[in-house]
Formats: structure tokens, C-alpha cells, sequence
């Protein structure tokens, strides 16, 4: 919980759809059961003041989302073969947690706006869609310019559209990973009129020449021709009307 995973409970994987699977809300779900039949409090993986990356965990699945459904395309498995909207089914227990947990609408208003009703009882679905009543549009659709930390910085536009034909958008990564990562830091990716105009291949070596994981195939500056990850962080983010402006940082490689 604490090494494993960054600070939204996110592990350190470095690929969007990995880590969609390594991520510690599970493993608060797990302590469920022991709690509501006595357990010690002070064991309870879901109180958000002492353990916050379960819970954080839960929000992710919301904020890493954006252009309305769309995913960052970060690590392996996200090449242009993989569709808008890919993986929303990994989405849906993760909010039914983030609803159990912390009764905030937003998770609400995603269950009950892009998936159905699934085991709830008929009292704790009318508690749900009485809380999405309140929300006035998807959750994924009311995403503004951001920060996901250790994944990427966000500029988006075209923010009044329920349509990502209409959504535009700049991302840049940041932070580090390993596992799945490639030599990515700093690596921009646009998304207009519904589609992804830069993107990562996102495959694994081996399937590429030259492989998608070197610094080379990614839209950034490379020094050398060499590769090169290093941590990277978001040092400014503006998101007002006409001004919309991000600055990123990154440690500079030691070995060039």
C-alpha cells in the first residue's frame, strides 16, 4: 500500500492499462468483511484519513479518464489499435467501491450515466440514482485542465461538449514508473475531433522495429540519440478561457 503504489494508490507499473489491475483499493475490499463483523477499527484500509490511497484509488479511475472517455495513452498495450472507451468495464467495480465508501455523487452519477445496475438492492440503487440526480453531467464529461500526479499534466478544451468530437486536448507525461515503463518523459500527446493526433504505439519490445519503448518513437526531444526516463512534474498549470498554459520540469540525465 505504501511503497507499491503512488500517491493516488496507483502502482508504479508506468502503464495505464496495467495499472487499471495493480492498485490497493482492492485490497481495502479485502478487510470489508473483517470490519463489519468486529474487527479492529484501526485496521480499516478505507478510512481515508489514515490510509488515503484506497480511497484516492477510487478518483483515479475518474480523473485519469479524459476527452469524455478516453484514456492516456501511457506504457504498453496503447497503440492506435485500442479504441476510445477501451477498459470502461474495469471502471465500474472500482466506482461501485468509491460510492460504498465515501457516498460521493460523482461515483454515483458514473454508474448510473455509463453502466447498469449490477447486485445493488433496490434501496441502495434508489440511494444511488437519488445521488446522481444531483450531478449535472458525467463525471467524465466535467473533467477540467488538471494534474494526475506521477501519470500527466492536462490542458483540455471544448470542455461544454457531451461528444469528443467536440473535446480537445494536450497531455503531457510526467512522473516515472518502471515495470512497463519506456523512455517516455515529457512525451506530448494531442487528442482533437474525437481522435488521438500524436500517439504512443504502446506495444512491448519485440513487436516494433524500431521498438515503441526507446525514446526515439515518442513525441519529445531526445539528446543523442539516446534513450533516457528520468522523473518529471507539472511546475505550472493555467486553465482560464484563451490562456490555458502548462509547464513541466524533468531531471536532467546525468549520463549525456
Amino acid at each position: 500500500l505504501v511503497t507499491g503504489n503512488d500517491r493516488d494508490g496507483i502502482g508504479y507499473i508506468a502503464s495505464y492499462s496495467y495499472a487499471l489491475g495493480e492498485q490497493c483499493a482492492p485490497k481495502a475490499a479485502q478487510l470489508e468483511r473483517y470490519i463489519e463483523n468486529g474487527g479492529n477499527p484501526k485496521y480499516d484500509l478505507r478510512d481515508r484519513t489514515r490510509y488515503p490511497k484506497p480511497v484516492d484509488a477510487c478518483h483515479w479511475f475518474i480523473d485519469s479518464r479524459i476527452a469524455g472517455l478516453s484514456f492516456p495513452r501511457i506504457g504498453d498495450v496503447a497503440g492506435p489499435d485500442k479504441a476510445y472507451g477501451l477498459w470502461m468495464d474495469n471502471l465500474a467495480p472500482q466506482l461501485r467501491l468509491g460510492w460504498r465508501w465515501t457516498r460521493d455523487p460523482r461515483f454515483a452519477a458514473a454508474l448510473v450515466r455509463h453502466f447498469a445496475r449490477d447486485g445493488e438492492s433496490d434501496a441502495e440503487w434508489t440511494a444511488i440514482e437519488e445521488a446522481a440526480a444531483g450531478v449535472g453531467r458525467s463525471p467524465f464529461w466535467s473533467g477540467r485542465s488538471r494534474i494526475v500526479a506521477n501519470w500527466f499534466g492536462l490542458i483540455e478544451s471544448g470542455w461544454e461538449y457531451d461528444d469528443s468530437r467536440g473535446r480537445r486536448h494536450a497531455m503531457l507525461r510526467v512522473g516515472q514508473g518502471w515495470g512497463h515503463a519506456h523512455h517516455d518523459t515529457l512525451d506530448l500527446q494531442v487528442f482533437a475531433h474525437g481522435l488521438p493526433m500524436t500517439i504512443d504505439g504502446g506495444q512491448r519490445n519485440g513487436y516494433s522495429r524500431p521498438a515503441d519503448s526507446i525514446t526515439a518513437v515518442h513525441n519529445l526531444v531526445e539528446v543523442d540519440r539516446r534513450n533516457w526516463r528520468g522523473h518529471s512534474w507539472v511546475t505550472a498549470l493555467n486553465d482560464q478561457e484563451g490562456a490555458r498554459y502548462l509547464a513541466a520540469e524533468a531531471t536532467p540525465p546525468r549520463n549525456h
